[in-house]
């Protein structure tokens, strides 16, 4: 795997903050996806990152309830549905910045590019991977160079709800390589090898 970028991860406010209002419930309401291990509505806390927002909110005498979708409707939820503050665990652009408040980092991510071991991706600049068609997920930041150029057309990619699909699609060998987080990528494959020998 290759390094795409390393961010910290923020909880990301909606511009409207209907829950820093005098008379807010003290229940944050929050969208989120299901990635594994970082946040999920069947890991304990909510995930790694759950656990960490439920206890800033205990700081402040709140207390946090997480609802899970897509990727791109938690971002639309978050940013547009009233009844949310905000969404979860969301990588810095300036992009974003223009819709709503980060909050200070809750963790940290390595994402880069996933690939087979017997075909491994040689890379060194955005321009090299450009005769590859890379699974994204879609409405995730994959940094600005990459991103740049899926947007000029540079960039061949095939688009994905979500990480579990574009590992599939890595594992079956359907794509040569995705861009993913490298704790999702160990976690999720360790766990479907678990599922296909459980399977036998």
């Amino acid at each position: 795997m290759k390094l795409v970028h390393t961010c910290g991860v923020t909880l990301l406010l909606s511009a409207m903050l209907p829950a820093l209002a005098a008379d807010a419930p003290k229940t944050l309401h929050l969208a989120s996806l299901d990635w594994l291990p970082f946040s999920g509505s069947s890991l304990p806390n909510d995930g790694l990152s759950g656990a960490i927002v439920t206890a800033a909110a205990k700081q402040i005498g709140g207390s946090v309830k997480v609802d899970y979708f897509t990727w791109k409707e938690a971002v639309e939820k978050g940013e547009a549905d009233p009844s949310f503050i905000g969404y979860f665990r969301v990588f810095y652009s300036e992009e974003r910045t223009k819709k709503c408040y980060f909050s200070a980092p809750i963790g940290k991510a390595v994402t880069g590019i996933g690939c087979h071991k017997d075909a491994p991706v040689q890379w060194k600049t955005q321009a090299d991977l450009a005769t590859l068609k890379i699974g994204i997920v879609d409405g995730y930041a994959n940094g600005d160079a990459f991103d740049a150029a899926v947007k000029q057309g540079k960039q061949p990619v095939e688009v994905s709800a979500s990480d579990t699909n574009n590992i599939r699609k890595l594992v079956t060998k359907k794509l040569p390589a995705i861009v993913v987080d490298k704790q999702v990528l160990h976690f999720e494959s360790a766990y479907m090898a678990q599922l296909e020998a459980s399977a036998k």
